[in-house]
């Protein structure tokens, strides 16, 4: 598969064009000094809510970019947006996830990313679900979205943060992701395990701790509209080893490209001093719980709740949290139950900080789900 930096896809009801996307990647920009033990990443994030607009800055509660840049939106069509980070090249051949934000069940994913000059973009649609195959159950849809990148580097001796991620670019084989983008922060290379149509064992090798976040996002085109999901993760050894199970819009197994972020006591933008929270809310019938202790995080130092308000909608309330920021949040479970979940909103003035959580069964139904959310400003 050629290389992500070099693809830019052009994205129609039934059709992809492959084009190329400019990497020029010039020394990235200065970041702000972290926290001792703490070296800091290149990294950035926005809160798309106006995707009809065809070209617009997102507000200052909106955006995010270590490099002190700005951030712009440029919607190209129906679905399909580039999102800039001035200044950030440096993590242009880093990560991007995103999750759809709204009440109304969505899809969205990064398809291709990359530098243009001095910055970052990443290109991302969004769907909804049809009954129409030919569409292969989806159709692209303006509708607003949360998207992060972040770029590798290596944290310092006392760091008790970990840090990886991969595109994996072989859906139906064994392999080892595209090592320029397959980072592991205690050094080494993801590998995948292809175990059975659509279901995949991740490992993170030498990473030591399994108390972090495990997000999965679909590498998505629009004729392959695929969700995935994390079943577990754990420790191996020193490796973290984790299963993800991936279907269509019809909940349907299907074998699937797709990326996977693992963030432990670091936030969405990577090593540095920027606010950020983590968990894994993994009580989906409960009306009102703390997550488990080792996989609830934040800098503030204080624990989330996560409340149940209806069926498939929860508010998880971080305390210490500035108001505004961008969240990401995956759909986590057993095989058997396929899940989507996306963001329904995000607290923008006041506090605490509030991030409320919908989660929805293939068919756009609210259900009950396990999630993994991450949280940074």
């Amino acid at each position: 598969m050629e290389p992500l930096r070099r693809r830019l896809l052009t994205l129609s009801t039934l059709a992809v064009m492959a084009a190329s996307i400019a990497s020029v990647a010039p020394a990235a920009a200065a970041t702000p000094a972290g926290p001792a033990g703490f070296e800091p990443s290149d990294g950035g994030w926005a809160v798309v809510r106006d995707p009809s607009e065809a070209a617009y800055t997102p507000s200052a509660r909106d955006r995010g970019n270590t490099s002190g840049g700005t951030v712009t939106v440029t919607r190209q069509e129906t679905g399909r947006w580039v999102v800039r980070w001035v200044g950030l090249a440096g993590a242009g051949y880093g990560h991007v996830q995103v999750s759809a934000l709204g009440s109304a069940p969505r899809h969205c994913a990064a398809y291709t990313w990359g530098t243009d000059g001095a910055d970052a973009t990443a290109t991302i649609y969004c769907f909804k679900r049809t009954g129409d195959a030919l569409l292969d159950f989806g159709t692209p849809i303006d509708t607003p979205f949360a998207v992060t990148i972040v770029g590798e580097d290596a944290p310092v001796a006392s760091n008790p943060g970990r840090l990886a991620y991969a595109y994996t670019s072989d859906f139906d084989t064994d392999h080892t992701p595209d090592t320029s983008y397959d980072y592991v922060s205690t050094g080494g290379y993801l590998f995948v395990k292809h175990q059975a149509k659509g279901t995949y064992l991740v490992t993170i090798p030498g990473i030591g701790k399994a108390d972090g976040a495990f997000l999965v996002n679909p590498y998505q085109s629009a004729s392959e509209l695929r969700r995935c999901q994390v079943r577990d993760w754990s420790l191996a050894g020193t490796d973290v080893q984790a299963h993800v199970d991936c279907v269509n819009l019809k909940g349907v197994t299907q074998d699937a490209e797709f990326n996977v972020l693992y963030l432990r006591r670091i936030t969405l933008e990577g090593f540095g001093g920027k606010p950020g929270a983590s968990l894994y809310a993994n009580q989906p019938t409960t009306p009102s719980y703390h997550p488990v202790a080792a996989r609830d995080w934040s800098t503030a130092g204080k624990r989330s709740t996560v409340t149940r308000l209806s069926k498939g909608v929860y508010a998880v309330s971080l305390p210490g949290m500035p108001s505004g920021g961008a969240a990401i949040v995956s759909a986590a479970g057993p095989k058997t139950s396929p899940r989507a979940c996306q963001i329904g909103s995000i607290r923008t003035d006041g506090a605490p900080q509030r991030v409320v959580v919908r989660c929805f069964t293939h068919a756009g139904k609210a259900a009950d789900s396990r999630f993994v959310l991450a949280y940074t400003h």
